[in-house]
C-alpha cells in the first residue's frame, strides 16, 4: 500500500517521523526521573514494594512505608527510594526529569502524534505547553480533558488578574 504513495513523503509524514525519532531518543536515551533514575525502575520498587505490604496485611500506605524504611538502614538511602517516595505520595512533579520537559516543550509535534507524552508533563509543563503554543498541538480529547473543564487556560497569568470594572 505504501509504495503506492511513490518515494516523497508529504510534509505531514515528515513531521510524523521526525517526531516518533525525537519521541524514541526522548523514551530511550532520557531518564523518566532527576538523578538518571527511570520510570522502570520506580515502577518495579513501587510494584514489589505494594506487593509486600499487601502479603503481610499491612494497612500502612506506601508512602509511608518507603519514608519508615528511609531510617532502616543505608540501603534505603538512595536516589532510587527517595524518588520513589516522592512518587508515592502523590508529587511525581517534583522528581520528574526537567530534560524530558525541555524536550516536549521544544519539540510540539511529539504532542500532536503523541498524546500521552503531554500527559506525562508536570502541571507546571503543561500550562507551559499551552501558553507557548496554544491548543493547536492537542487533539480533541486532550483539549476536552484538560482545556475545556478549565483544568489548564490559554490566557496568561497576567490577563486572569487584569483589572475589571467591578459594575458593567
Amino acid at each position: 500500500y505504501f509504495d503506492a504513495l511513490g518515494e516523497d513523503d508529504t510534509p505531514m509524514q515528515v513531521r510524523f517521523k521526525e517526531a516518533r525519532d525525537q519521541r524514541d531518543t526522548l523514551l530511550d536515551e532520557t531518564p523518566a526521573y532527576m538523578a538518571g533514575v527511570d520510570g522502570d525502575t520506580i515502577d518495579n520498587l513501587l510494584d514489589d514494594t505494594k506487593a509486600y505490604l499487601d502479603s503481610v496485611g499491612s494497612q500502612w500506605g506506601l508512602a509511608r512505608y518507603i519514608q519508615w524504611l528511609y531510617y532502616q538502614g543505608e540501603q534505603y538511602q538512595t536516589n532510587e527510594w527517595a524518588i520513589a517516595y516522592w512518587v508515592a505520595a502523590g508529587e511525581r512533579d517534583q522528581v520528574t526529569n526537567p530534560e524530558r520537559t525541555q524536550m516536549v516543550m521544544e519539540n510540539p509535534d511529539m504532542v500532536m502524534f503523541y498524546s500521552g507524552l503531554f500527559r506525562g508533563l508536570t502541571d507546571e509543563g503543561q500550562q507551559g505547553f499551552i501558553a507557548r503554543y496554544g491548543v493547536n498541538f492537542l487533539s480533541k480529547s486532550l483539549r476536552e480533558e484538560f482545556v475545556e473543564p478549565g483544568a489548564l487556560t490559554q490566557q496568561s497569568d497576567t490577563e486572569l488578574f487584569q483589572s475589571q470594572p467591578l459594575f458593567q
